[in-house]
């Protein structure tokens, strides 16, 4: 395979080992906004809305994360299907049982997570499953771009 002649190959390997080697707390993950499973959607949206959000995580009474409830969520699940906000729980919209990462991971292990599920958010958890943060893609290119400035 040849290379156009105006074109100029770049040697990404400092940059897979550095995603490689730098863990995903160098994200600064963000405190999540969390609801409980008896929330109803209006509550859920109400918080997605008012702390300019795209996801609330779902934690039951023990504050382990049982689900997410993301804008996909509200589009293909909520939007035109459900008649009261007010009285439908989250529980019954939210994605259950999230995938999730651990902030000493890799950030090359997040990416590859947000990159197969096309998601936008990644929670994350401690090794008991216990929330401790969440990241967004925008978290990773924000961090992709003070480094390659």
């Amino acid at each position: 395979m040849s290379t156009p002649r105006n074109e100029t190959l770049v040697d990404t390997t400092p940059l897979r080992e550095m995603l490689m080697q730098t863990p995903i707390t160098a994200l600064n993950p963000k405190t999540p906004i969390t609801v409980a499973p008896a929330a109803t959607l209006a509550d859920a949206i109400l918080l997605m809305n008012e702390n300019r959000i795209g996801c609330v995580l779902v934690v039951d009474d023990n504050g382990r994360l049982v689900g997410i409830f993301t804008e996909r969520d509200m589009l293909t699940r909520v939007a035109g299907q459900v008649a009261n906000l007010n009285t439908a729980l989250v529980s019954e919209y939210m994605t259950p049982d999230p995938v999730t990462a651990q902030a000493q991971q890799p950030i090359a292990h997040a990416l590859q997570i947000l990159s197969d599920h096309t998601f936008r958010h990644l929670p994350l958890v401690d090794a008991n499953g216990q929330l401790e943060g969440i990241i967004s893609f925008r978290d990773v290119v924000t961090f992709l771009e003070g480094k390659l400035a």
